[in-house]
């Protein structure tokens, strides 16, 4: 009996790692090919390629795709390289509460602005988990969106010159013209 629990134990094991090196194979397949058909610019290569992605993280029920962030952040780069930005969006939203990550957060709220839909609600969730971090580069987009009354006095906060000439480029910068360089037409 103790030689079945065994031999069952092993298979099990023995399954799960034959599965996640599948995995891996494919995750290794598609980062080579998305990559070369980024370089080309192919749009119609990049449609495919997303449909395969798609299939790929459907057809792995199994267990859980270990690359589901990988496959997120290509996604990603396709949607914004085909000024999809409203998939984008959709796409970052439907995994926001599933991981409480900050950058996602606030390209969330930068999506909206891009949008031109109801981003004051979004980047104001962001400032109080960002506030007093004045040496992020985040903590400045968003008190810039939020036209806070700080947004200058605590530049001589910055620890680092350089990133004391980026913030003040950053500054210097109009709103508008930073989403549209973020997210280009």
């Amino acid at each position: 009996m103790k030689k079945i629990i065994i031999l069952i134990g092993f298979s099990c094991v023995l399954f799960f790692l034959l599965k996640i090196i599948s995995y891996y194979k494919d995750y290794q397949y598609f980062l080579t090919e998305s990559n070369k058909i980024l370089i080309s610019g192919n749009q119609k290569e990049i449609k495919q390629m997303e449909e395969k992605f798609l299939s790929i993280i459907n057809e792995n029920k199994i267990i859980p795709n270990p690359w589901s962030s990988w496959y997120i952040e290509r996604r990603g780069i396709f949607l914004s390289y085909l000024k999809e930005y409203k998939e984008y969006l959709k796409l970052l939203e439907s995994i926001k509460n599933k991981n409480k990550d900050i950058d996602r957060e606030l390209l969330i709220c930068m999506l909206k602005e891009k949008l031109s839909l109801e981003y004051i609600p979004c980047y104001e969730d962001i400032y109080p988990k960002i506030s007093n971090d004045y040496n992020d580069l985040n903590y400045w987009i968003v008190i810039s969106a939020l036209n806070k009354k700080e947004l200058y006095k605590n530049k001589k906060y910055i620890l680092d010159d350089n990133f004391l000439n980026v913030v003040e480029v950053f500054l210097s910068t109009p709103r508008t013209v930073f989403i549209e360089k973020t997210f280009p037409n």
